[in-house]
């Protein structure tokens, strides 16, 4: 895939949580360089500032989108969903189309005209649940590329990790595979395990969709019949709670991304300084500490997905839910209801004592939750440093 390029968009791509385990890299500690340089060129960074340093220009592809590591170079440039307008937060919903079944009880009648009995069989419920968000924080950022101006240094950190709108790493980096098909997320305040992976990572250009169980009961009413309760007519159904358990279809959580070759620092850095306001990845090193001449983003940045900041947009604003807690499976929940009427069934018997124990015949609501589930945003927990 060629690299995106700087002044628009790459043609879009048609369109649970189980912690990996922490990356076990060792680094001595390491200081920032002191002397006039740069960083190499295509290389996308998030800036906590309002425009892009010289040298820089603004990524138009990660206007509104969240960027998600790739390891290999010929899956670069790949864009899934709509970008993001400025603070906003989507919602969804799912369909769903569940059978439930009322169970017979047996009466000594044949079929007649007595209305008012439900009758036994299985049922589909069908409707909507309600919309929600997936309650994920974001908080969004000027994204800027360098450019290649043919005097690029490289003044990036060991072990540092960076985005890169290119095909291969550049010379002194790998590719990190452990970041391949993650988005980034800043460590937590309170967080102590950096290289953490939350869920299973995202094949390239896939468009998760997630699921819920939905689950509750509907109290079918009593309808007694002057009858005997016995053998053999199986036709009209028992007076009981029926149980809801079936899954909602799959939908979108909608959240737009693209991808990006992500690569780990190995070579020693050039000496020179580097822009004020990057924000620079460390997925190794000591919790709640950046190398000199860096600083620990802003708390309220901490455990937030990144996105591109939307034309319009204010920098470093956040939205969305709360933060992430340390290696945090955020989940959601929807509300569903409905009604739904058995068929009727007439018995040759006559309404009144004492046979009951039958169900009545009447429309039926009811009114529930979905389990929880999550989003399927697959993450990297890294200590997230700005340029002092």
């Amino acid at each position: 895939m060629k690299r995106l390029p700087l002044n628009g968009n790459a043609p879009v791509s048609l369109l649970p949580i189980t912690l990996g385990a922490l990356l076990t890299v060792t680094v001595a500690a390491v200081t920032a360089p002191t002397a006039n340089a740069d960083v190499p060129a295509h290389t996308v960074a998030f800036f906590d500032t309002s425009t892009c340093p010289t040298g820089w220009v603004e990524a138009e592809y990660a206007k509104g989108r969240l960027l998600v590591a790739r390891a290999a170079g010929d899956e670069v440039g790949v864009q899934v969903g709509d970008p993001l307008t400025a603070n906003e937060v989507r919602h969804h919903e799912h369909h769903y189309e569940i059978d439930i079944r009322l169970p017979p009880k047996s009466i000594s009648a044949a079929a007649g005209s007595t209305s008012g009995g439900a009758k036994r069989g299985t049922y589909t419920l069908k409707g909507n649940t309600a919309t929600e968000s997936v309650d994920l924080p974001f908080v969004q950022l000027i994204a800027c590329e360098r450019a290649d101006d043919g005097n690029n240094a490289d003044a990036l950190l060991p072990f540092q990790a960076s985005f890169f709108n290119a095909t291969s790493c550049p010379t002194g980096w790998t590719a990190f595979e452990a970041a391949s098909g993650r988005f980034i997320v800043p460590l937590a305040s309170a967080g102590n395990n950096l290289g953490a992976a939350g869920g299973q990572a995202l094949a390239s250009g896939e468009v998760p969709q997630h699921q819920h169980r939905l689950t509750g009961t509907i109290s079918l009413e009593d309808r007694s019949y002057a009858a005997i309760t016995g053998c053999c007519n199986n036709s009209l159904a028992r007076k009981t709670d029926v149980g809801i358990n079936g899954l909602s279809e799959g939908a979108l959580a909608s959240i737009p991304y693209v991808q990006l070759l992500m690569c780990l620092r190995s070579g020693p850095p050039a000496p020179a300084p580097l822009p004020s306001g990057m924000i620079g990845f460390f997925p190794v090193g000591e919790v709640g500490s950046c190398p000199t001449g860096w600083s620990v983003i802003d708390d309220s940045q901490a455990g937030r997905l990144m996105v591109g900041l939307p034309a319009g947009g204010s920098p470093g604003a956040t939205f969305g839910g709360d933060a992430l807690a340390n290696q945090e499976v955020r989940l959601h929940t929807h509300a569903f209801s409905g009604a739904f009427e058995p068929d009727e069934y007439k018995p040759a018997v006559i309404r009144g004592c004492c046979g009951g124990g039958y169900a009545k015949h009447k429309t039926y609501a009811y009114d529930d939750h979905s389990l929880p589930s999550d989003a399927r945003a697959p993450y990297l927990q890294m200590q997230a440093c700005r340029k002092d």
